[in-house]
């Protein structure tokens, strides 16, 4: 995946579903501090390994149909 997806700074909806991904490049969303909605779901992920550490605007996050064992970092608010 480009490391030129991390220059979108304002993009709010990301759709990576169904690509067979198996992991995450390091900082892959930083820099994306506008990013809402983040589509991760049908792919082959193992972790996130803290990826989502800086989408502190990240309001939907679908990641089922993973093989997710740990999400670290990642703190649900009720």
């Amino acid at each position: 995946m480009p490391c030129e997806l991390s220059l979108l700074t304002s993009l709010v909806s990301l759709d990576l579903s169904k690509n067979t991904l198996h992991t995450l490049p390091f900082g892959l969303f930083h820099g994306m501090s506008a990013l809402r909605e983040l589509f991760l779901h049908g792919n082959r992920l193992r972790d996130l390994s803290d990826s989502l550490a800086n989408c502190a605007s990240l309001q939907r996050l679908q990641i089922y149909n993973n093989r997710l064992e740990v999400i670290p970092g990642l703190k649900f608010l009720t």
